[in-house]
């Protein structure tokens, strides 16, 4: 009777004692969860946190180079979880490019250089981008949006392909990331291509 009393107890003794490690084991795996999903949420860049407009970065871009400096390409992307803008320009005899916050509209990046001789004299110019024309962001995201089926639009560029201004659309859905380019005037999609997370 001792015997069995002996077993008794300490098989109590061992079941209570997994129950709480795999208690306080998945109260830690939760807590880790928790801690992970939070970091996620603090660093993941939302299209919410721009607040300065395509018009008032391209102001700046011509207050730093002047409004003889033609737009050629522009782009609205992430770079260390902060959206920025990405303007370049060119002239009779330089190109010019500027970064400006998204948010802040600080100016970060200003270069500028010497053309190449076969862009020089009204070349590159050709390539310039007729800014009061174009559809504005916020359209093409929701064309782009439409198109692909619903999701987020996450970043911009605009720029000139073959003597056809347009606007490439990047939107991600679920775990697929989408490109979809737009005529930038019209508003018509002239591609869009699928690339998925796991490849």
């Amino acid at each position: 009777m001792r015997k069995l009393s002996w077993v008794v107890l300490a098989s109590t003794l061992l079941l209570v004692g997994c129950t709480n490690t795999q208690q306080s084991k998945s109260s830690s795996s939760s807590s880790s969860q928790a801690t992970s999903q939070q970091a996620t949420s603090q660093t993941t860049t939302s299209p919410r946190q721009i607040k300065v407009t395509l018009t008032e970065a391209v102001k700046q871009f011509h207050q730093k180079f002047g409004t003889k400096v033609t737009v050629t390409e522009l782009s609205l992307e992430t770079e260390n979880q902060r959206y920025q803008y990405e303007i370049s320009g060119v002239d009779q005899t330089k190109e010019y490019e500027l970064t400006v916050d998204a948010r802040s509209g600080k100016t970060s990046r200003a270069q500028q250089e010497k053309l190449d001789a076969d862009e020089a004299n009204g070349i590159a110019q050709r390539d310039a981008l007729p800014l009061n024309k174009v559809k504005s962001r916020a359209a093409v995201s929701k064309i782009a949006t439409q198109e692909v089926g619903g999701g987020t639009a996450v970043a911009w560029s605009l720029d000139r392909e073959h003597g056809t201004t347009e606007w490439e659309v990047k939107v991600t859905k679920d775990q697929t990331h989408h490109e979809v380019q737009i005529n930038a005037l019209t508003g018509k999609v002239v591609h869009h291509e699928t690339d998925d997370d796991d490849d």
